[in-house]
């Protein structure tokens, strides 16, 4: 079941969701305030176990085009404990999709359809502003949270999105309750 979480939600930013379209007349969900990376920009994160306090690994994600406000990146995992690297991976998203918007409000909210059979729709709801501290530094940050159910068991991923560096800055997946899982970003490294 953590694979699919991983696969499914550990790439934010990655390929946007279906996006709820804008009423008739209305302009797409503004991103006021996030700043578009620039190529070369590089994202440093850690994935660790809170319980064990142990680090499963280290994502390095580098800005390898911006064209517009679409953003692509390069992701190279080091996994621990044998230190075997990822072969690249690619990844594109748009800085116009809702959950990169700068203007979130608490108690927006959305829903995408299941992810796999058997699961529930993937619920997500704005909870508000947050400073958050990571070992990168602090941030003002949008605190979002996500649930879904699959087999019977709810998860959730909670995540801090920085508009000012145009990433998630820390993120949390819960399974009944308990973290099991955590990100945190601990360098970004500017061209």
């Amino acid at each position: 079941m953590i694979a699919l979480m991983v696969a499914v939600l550990t790439a934010m930013p990655m390929a946007p969701p279906h996006q709820e379209e804008s009423p008739a007349g209305m302009p797409p969900p503004s991103t006021v305030g996030t700043v578009a990376p620039i190529v070369g920009t590089r994202w440093t994160l850690r994935n660790y176990n809170p319980a064990k306090g142990v680090t499963n690994r280290i994502i390095e994600e580098t800005v390898v085009a911006v064209a517009g406000r679409e953003v692509t990146t390069e992701r190279v995992d080091t996994v621990f404990p044998k230190t075997t690297k990822s072969a690249p991976e690619t990844i594109r998203f748009s800085l116009d999709d809702r959950r990169y918007s700068a203007t979130l409000q608490p108690g927006d909210r959305w829903e995408e359809p299941a992810q796999e059979a058997g699961g529930s729709a993937i619920v997500t709801t704005v909870l508000g502003p947050d400073q958050v501290t990571t070992p990168a530094g602090s941030f003002a940050a949008i605190k979002i949270a996500t649930s879904f159910e699959v087999k019977g068991k709810k998860y959730e991923q909670v995540v801090w999105y920085a508009p000012e560096v145009a990433h998630f800055v820390r993120l949390e997946y819960l399974g009944d309750g308990t973290v099991i899982q955590a990100t945190e970003m601990i360098g970004i490294k500017a061209p």
